[in-house]
């Protein structure tokens, strides 16, 4: 008799140490935790932005840790600004162009490479312009005629979160402004810059 009331025990303790374990594993979260420094996909935050007015009779705001090529070998269009950063490859150029023939939708289609691209209506300086993405979603851009110019933001979207970023900053900070007073060689002034040369009398 006494063999039967121990291992009903035995049985007992088994069957409730079975549940016990049952509840513990269903409670378990296999989540495989993040190493410390583990990189995410957060862009790297926005330098403080400088200002860049342009001879051809508008001014953009930067930020200021991005390199700015003037291109002043370019003769043949009023602006021609290349932005790049060493941390993000990719880049942005603003040009200013002689206008085309025919209207802006004549100039866009001429475009090879945005042959399927996403279209939608903005603005640029207050005035109406097209904002596309390629159809590779490797290209942005914001053109349009501007001023009697014809105006592109072209960005290359190689780091797209990053460079996204900067050409909303350029194209929201696009305006039309009087170029400063020819005083010195070189084109365009970085606001609140030094002097990059002067002329000897």
């Amino acid at each position: 008799m006494k063999r039967w009331i121990w291992m009903g025990i035995a049985l007992v303790v088994l069957v409730a140490g079975s549940i016990v374990a049952a509840v513990s594993v269903r409670g378990t979260a296999f989540v495989s935790p993040i190493a410390p420094g583990t990189p995410t996909s957060t862009p790297a935050g926005i330098a403080a932005p400088v200002t860049w007015i342009d001879p051809a009779g508008f001014s953009i705001q930067y930020p200021g840790d991005i390199a700015i090529d003037k291109h002043p070998e370019d003769v043949q269009n009023y602006a021609h600004l290349e932005f790049t950063h060493p941390s993000h490859p990719g880049g942005l150029i603003v040009w200013a162009k002689d206008l085309p023939k025919g209207d802006i939708g004549t100039w866009l289609a001429a475009q090879k490479q945005l042959s399927g691209a996403a279209i939608v209506d903005t603005t640029l300086a207050g005035v109406g312009v097209k904002k596309i993405r390629s159809a590779d979603g490797t290209l942005l851009m914001t053109a349009g005629f501007v001023d009697d110019m014809l105006v592109v933001i072209e960005t290359k979207l190689t780091d797209a979160a990053y460079w996204t970023q900067i050409h909303e900053e350029i194209s929201n900070s696009f305006a039309l402004k009087e170029p400063p007073q020819a005083t010195e060689t070189d084109t365009g002034t970085a606001a609140g810059a030094a002097d990059e040369e002067e002329i000897l009398e």
